[in-house]
């Protein structure tokens, strides 16, 4: 770090001390919230109310079985079906040779795609020797130290 330590140590103690002073005031107020709610204050009629024996549930508030579901039978029918399915696809595919064609053409077509354009201007073979020759002309020796 390019920091001096001071600096490093005056900002995490500012930091502390933020953090400090926002766990007392948060402190503070849980303390004057659970004031106010005391649980030892209950009403008489809410003592009773919790005294009271509610009955058990009976076999007959069992709710119906929902209509909207597909029935076992329609889910063992839906799954056959699936896997019917999936046994004539493997059937017709497995029946014909794979074979790739037409591979010439394709290959040509993305050569002709991946070849580079024409230069649209001629490069000048000489730049790079004139411009390393006129900054050799330019340079000049290093001052002797002293």
């Amino acid at each position: 770090m390019n920091g001096l330590a001071r600096q490093i140590s005056t900002v995490s103690t500012r930091k502390g001390a933020l953090i400090a002073g926002a766990l007392a005031v948060g402190c503070g107020v849980l303390a004057t919230g659970l004031a106010q709610a005391d649980p030892l204050t209950l009403k008489p009629s809410d003592l009773s109310a919790a005294e009271k024996h509610a009955p058990f549930p009976q076999l007959t508030s069992v709710p119906p079985a929902p209509t909207d579901v597909r029935s076992v039978a329609a889910w063992r029918d839906a799954v056959t079906e699936v896997e019917q399915a999936g046994r004539e696809v493997a059937e017709t595919a497995g029946g014909e040779p794979w074979t790739l064609g037409g591979t010439a053409a394709w290959a040509q077509k993305a050569q002709e795609e991946a070849k580079a354009p024409e230069a649209i201007t001629t490069p000048y073979e000489g730049e790079a020797a004139d411009l390393a020759q006129d900054l050799r002309e330019r340079a000049t020796r290093p001052l002797r130290p002293r």
